[in-house]
């Protein structure tokens, strides 16, 4: 079994990583049996509440929280995780303007930790001015608001039992990522994106290298599949233990978002 736990619902009709097909060509040829989708605005959030209710067996929903509009969205995501279409959220600070370490945040944790579900968080320095490509006209990202490691630690010692999710495997700040989750147990990565931020590292390393590197420092418990360019046979094509594979491109997802 293959779980892509890093999928945006704006991918649907179109990979643009892979080609350009469509999600289901993407997964059939990849032997992917379940993805993510991805919301990042409440018309996005209507979408993948959609296609979770008409296909659950394929899909599952990250939904997103409306921050300047929290009694709503929060009300909102209550009612996806009690219906079963959402699964997690991902924020947005770079695009929407706010720290994530800023107690005005705490009640989206909090709702988190209540509903027990995890929170997933871009990782990586951007270098389009864009919020995603899918925008024409997009706000450009405050990078002030990126999310940067330390933001990330101080919002675990609030809330330690806290699920977070550093996408990209910390991107270029992976060893600060690393450390997170060797310190906070609640703490984990996924793999979406990496030949990026591979290629542009000095020294550069390989997407193989870097996974095994984890596993060995970390171990596979805490690492998640997710796609954006890292294909499943990225994962299989490692020399790690076969348990490890299977942590990786389902197990940890299956618990996690409990699948």
């Amino acid at each position: 079994m293959i779980v892509d736990s890093h999928m945006h619902v704006w991918s649907m009709d179109d990979v643009d990583y892979y080609g350009d097909v469509n999600i289901y060509q993407y997964m059939k040829e990849n032997n992917i049996d379940k993805t993510a989708l991805i919301a990042i605005s409440q018309k996005e959030n209507v979408e993948v509440k959609r296609i979770v209710g008409e296909q659950p067996d394929k899909f599952f929903g990250i939904g997103y929280v409306n921050h300047k509009d929290m009694v709503n969205s929060l009300n909102q995501l209550q009612e996806g995780v009690e219906e079963g279409y959402i699964r997690g959220i991902k924020l947005y600070p770079y695009a929407e303007h706010f720290m994530l370490d800023d107690d005005a945040i705490n009640p989206i944790y909090e709702k988190c930790l209540e509903l027990d579900i995890p929170v997933l968080l871009h990782v990586g320095w951007q270098r389009s001015s864009l919020v995603h490509p899918s925008q024409i006209g997009a706000k450009a990202c405050k990078y002030a608001t990126l999310g940067f490691p330390i933001q990330f630690g101080t919002v675990l010692e609030k809330y330690p039992k806290l699920k977070m999710v550093m996408a990209h495997m910390g991107a270029d700040s992976y060893f600060q990522c690393l450390g997170i989750c060797q310190r906070f147990e609640n703490a984990y990565l996924d793999t979406a994106w990496l030949q990026h931020y591979a290629e542009e590292m000095l020294p550069q390393v390989t997407v193989k290298a870097w996974i095994e590197h984890a596993c060995k420092y970390l171990g596979s418990d805490r690492i998640l599949y997710g796609g954006e360019g890292t294909l499943p046979k990225d994962i299989l094509e490692t020399d790690i233990y076969e348990q490890d594979k299977e942590n990786i491109l389902w197990n940890n997802a299956a618990k996690l978002y409990k699948l």
